[in-house]
């Protein structure tokens, strides 16, 4: 825990979090897991292609541009 310190510092104090991330991630694995069986990888991937929507930011600002 004492070598942690530096670490649970940052993580009260930033604003930033890996929530969009895993979020992101439990989405496709979602899709993936309804798709087993059912089609090849183009389905799957015309799937999550489609279904992508612009992550925002803490500060407002989309990652497909402006917020």
């Amino acid at each position: 825990m004492v070598s942690d310190v530096v670490g649970i510092e940052n993580a009260t104090a930033l604003p930033w979090s890996t929530a969009p991330a895993k979020g992101e991630i439990s989405r496709l694995k979602s899709i993936k897991r309804q798709m087993y069986g059912r089609a090849g990888f183009e389905l799957l991937r015309q799937r999550v292609l489609n279904t992508v929507e612009p992550i925002t930011r803490s500060d407002g600002e989309s990652d497909f541009g402006s917020g």
